[in-house]
């Protein structure tokens, strides 16, 4: 590289895994039709030998990926961005459309016949070489999105915006005209896509319609030199062998029938019929769980409708005898790759199943048995390990415990011992006994199960040791430390990184405000400047409170207390004046009006200003005259029976209106149009929550009923407040209940999080714990199974954001076990009186 460009008068940046080639007398335009260049590993320097002489005598700006490593990564199957696999060089040529099409050629001609993989989010300029082509931004330009994170953006001539980022398929804004032509045709000349399936890196999944036989197929796409390894081979390979298996289990009515494997341009594709219905996954989290009438350990009322985890185990041994008759072992049985039809069961995905010594690489995290990760030969008792975790989700709704992609089979063990204790004594029934044996990577044992879900009998079941102790503040160190690694891993040449409560900066910061030392301050310091930079980039949120301006007011106007000059900011992100107020605000404590309205009353009280008083009184005015779009309406409607509700829960609904009302009159007193409004909705909010507490006990039951979001945390944590602030005991009592309900899900909730998960039903706890101390035990039990379900954390170099935020990550768990350990305040809300504020 260095010897190419000397004494060209360029000037080279490295960026990240990038070398950017600058023209002095180039000024790029915000946004224009950008060129890829794309390579493998084993080609990068001759592709860069043919192509940089070219681009220096152009005189057009350029950046290359810096070595055969750095590609490598991208170009794996592993990496999240399917839109910039393969992108070794990128060209921002001159943007008049003759000027592009001028280049574009010239590299196909000095690339011909070389191969690389596809670009996802561009078009090809010609088949014989590997150039592409998109219309995208050249100067970044981010807005926030409702979810609070910044997004890549380009604003046209009329100011609409498009969405810049690159993504897994081709897209152009309306305003540009695409300079080259494109014809579209049948692929394999007879299949017509009707619709995307999934897309990865490595290709994509299609339901297509057959023109020459008009039935339904799924085809599958693999991308060239892509997930490239020593030997050559790509993913193309695991669907060449997924032809193969095709045709050795050809007959069997529970597998696809191969239709079609054929190339279009350099990818493969493979057709196959359709077997319908929906996955296994899909299925338990449509009608609920299998469970058997003797399954009484569960605490949940046995189904009427047939649908028994003993018939389920016995029909999936009839699947698997069936595949292995022919000689060859699944290695992926797992519920998203069988497919439930009514009645009737069937096999998808054979991409890395095993056929006289021959396989591919690979495994799904927590259905696999630990040896396949090195890929032995495969055994058949490695598909009895994915039967007994598949029979795990099917019984408890939970997915198998995995740390760094590899399974904790002892944890998942704990799990299924919480949700069935009757296994822990010994006195289980139904076939929820095999699993601990199909688990046990002991091959005898496993067959020994097997051979009972045949019969349709009970395993013997060895008292199963109960879950064992943990080690809570071994666990906060950890968390705090990841906070720590996040905060000091800022880097100024990234995108800018999301700031909000919920899921970003601010709200990492509002938990380390309870952490006084040295390292924890120096963290909050870095934190703030990521805040500060990032305002510099990106234009301001919207008002809301979780994922926009307000609530990242409330935490830096909470921030500046510890000495923190932020004020400035504070006023900026949140004025106080009512009319400020967006004009089509939703209603939603998330991001509408109960939201901002409360974030308002908090600013209030941390800053002195009555002004934003006015703010709040105009949200709830607003709110409770229905000015406002209902959040609601615009979400999936509420399933009865699941326990989970959007329109009745916290995050978007009536417990979160009823939250923010409740702090109204306690700021601004009575109100008699209010009162009223509060009333009806408190009306509301009893009938819904004993709704979800008679709801607990049924297998259709969800574990989002347990939530902060949508679930009984919410709703209790509401009626908490609701019994101080109105004096009625009643609501207290309903608390108690819900928290009673609460607790009985608590085994069957895999997420960890304060948003969805344990966190958050823990701190609900922790409040009835104000009123009885005995919760506190609860909530104890609450931490040992967030434990179980976070097996270990390892330090992490390059930490995502929703990893570490207060919402879906470490902030919020470390919130919940500090207070759980000092009996103080919560995190998020904060607490700032005793007569009715937020966490008080």
């Amino acid at each position: 590289m260095s010897e190419l460009l000397a004494g060209k008068g360029r000037r080279i940046r490295k960026w990240r895994h990038w070398l950017h080639v600058d023209h002095p007398g180039a000024v790029l335009p915000e946004h224009g039709w950008k060129l890829h260049v794309a390579a493998r590993p084993s080609t990068l320097a001759t592709t860069l030998r043919l192509v940089l002489p070219l681009l220096l005598e152009t005189g057009c700006a350029f950046k290359v990926i810096s070595d055969q490593s750095a590609l490598a990564v991208l170009n794996s199957t592993e990496n999240p961005d399917p839109g910039s696999v393969g992108k070794a060089v990128t060209v921002y040529p001159d943007q008049t459309p003759e000027g592009i099409v001028a280049l574009a050629h010239r590299l196909v001609r000095a690339l011909s016949g070389m191969d690389a993989p596809v670009v996802l989010s561009d078009r090809r300029v010609s088949r014989d070489a590997p150039v592409y082509y998109r219309y995208g931004p050249f100067a970044p330009r981010y807005r926030t999105g409702g979810d609070g994170r910044h997004e890549l953006v380009m604003y046209g001539p009329d100011g609409a915006e498009f969405p810049g980022e690159a993504g897994p398929a081709y897209s152009c804004p309306p305003w540009a005209r695409d300079p080259f032509t494109s014809a579209t045709a049948l692929l394999g000349g007879r299949f017509r896509i009707r619709g995307g399936v999934q897309r990865t890196a490595g290709g994509a999944v299609y339901r297509a319609d057959d023109v020459r036989g008009g039935r339904s197929v799924i085809v599958k796409q693999a991308h060239p030199w892509v997930g490239e390894d020593s030997r050559g081979a790509d993913v193309r390979a695991p669907l060449r062998n997924e032809r193969r298996i095709l045709t050795v289990l050809e007959g069997l009515d529970c597998v696809p029938e191969l239709v079609d494997h054929f190339r279009h341009g350099q990818d493969e594709f493979l057709a196959r019929t359709d077997l319908g219905g929906r996955t296994l996954g899909e299925d338990i989290a449509e009608h609920g769980l299998y469970v058997d009438p003797c399954d009484s350990g569960a605490d949940l009322v046995p189904r009427t409708d047939g649908r028994t985890l003993r018939r389920l185990a016995a029909d999936l041994v009839t699947l698997l005898d069936r595949v292995h008759e022919r000689g060859v072992v699944l290695r992926d049985l797992a519920p998203k790759n069988i497919v439930v039809d009514g009645d009737r069961l069937g096999l998808i995905d054979f991409a890395i199943s095993a056929h006289e010594g021959v396989q591919c690489s690979g495994y799904t995290p927590g259905y696999a048995p630990p040896r396949q990760r090195e890929n032995p030969p495969a055994r058949v008792e490695d598909d009895y390990y994915a039967l007994g975790a598949t029979l795990f989700h099917a019984a408890t709704g939970l997915s198998p415990v995995v740390a760094d992609r590899a399974p904790c089979t002892a944890r998942t063990l704990d799990c299924l011992v919480g949700v069935f204790p009757c296994l822990a004594d010994g006195s289980a029934r139904g076939a929820i006994t095999a699993i601990p044996d199909l688990l046990s990577c002991d091959a005898d044992r496993q067959r020994r199960a097997v051979a009972a879900l045949r019969r349709g009998t009970a395993v013997e079941v060895v008292a199963a040791p109960a879950p064992r102790g943990t080690n809570e503040l071994q666990l906060e160190n950890q968390l705090l430390q990841r906070l720590h690694d996040y905060a000091f891993a800022v880097d100024d040449d990234r995108p800018p990184a999301p700031i909000c409560v919920q899921a970003g900066a601010t709200g990492i910061i509002l938990e380390l405000l309870h952490h006084n030392d040295d390292t924890s301050r120096a963290a909050r310091a870095c934190l703030l400047k990521r805040v500060r930079r990032t305002l510099e980039r990106v234009e301001l949120p919207a008002p809301g409170l979780m994922f926009g301006a307000t609530g990242t007011a409330v935490a830096l106007a909470l921030l500046s207390r510890s000495g923190d000059g932020t004020n400035e900011l504070v006023a900026r992100l949140a004025p106080p004046d009512p009319g400020l107020l967006p004009p089509d605000p939703r209603d939603d404590h998330t991001h509408g009006l109960a939201g901002i309205g409360a974030g308002h009353l908090l600013l209030a009280s941390l800053l002195g200003d009555e002004r934003h008083l006015d703010v709040a009184d105009a949200c709830a005015r607003r709110l409770v005259a229905g000015d406002c779009a209902r959040t609601a309406d615009t979400a999936e409607p509420d399933r009865p029976g699941t326990g989970a509700s959007v329109a009745r829960g916290f995050a978007h609904g009536t417990a979160g209106f009823v939250s923010f009302l409740l702090d109204h009159r306690v700021a601004l007193g009575p109100q008699r149009h209010l009162d009223e409004a509060l009333a009806r909705w408190c009306r509301t909010l009893v009938d819904h929550t004993r709704r979800v507490i008679a709801a607990t006990r049924t297998p259709q039951i969800r574990p989002m009923a347990g939530s902060s979001c949508q679930g009984l945390a919410g709703l209790g944590t509401t009626l908490v407040k609701a019994a101080r602030v109105l004096a009625e005991p009643g609501y207290l009592d309903l608390a108690t209940e819900a928290g009673h309900a609460a607790t009985r899900l608590a085994t069957r909730m895999g997420g960890t999080d304060q948003c969805c998960g344990l966190a958050g039903l823990g701190d609900f706890l922790l409040d009835l714990a104000a009123a009885d101390p005995a919760w506190h035990d609860e909530a104890r039990r609450v931490a040992a199974i967030l434990l179980t379900r976070l097996p270990g954390l390892a330090r992490d170099p390059d930490p995502a954001d929703r990893d570490r935020c207060w919402g879906t990550g470490d902030a919020g768990v470390l919130g919940f076990l500090r207070r759980l350990r000092t009996q103080g305040p919560r995190t998020w809300p904060p607490a700032l009186n005793r007569s009715g504020g937020w966490g008080g």
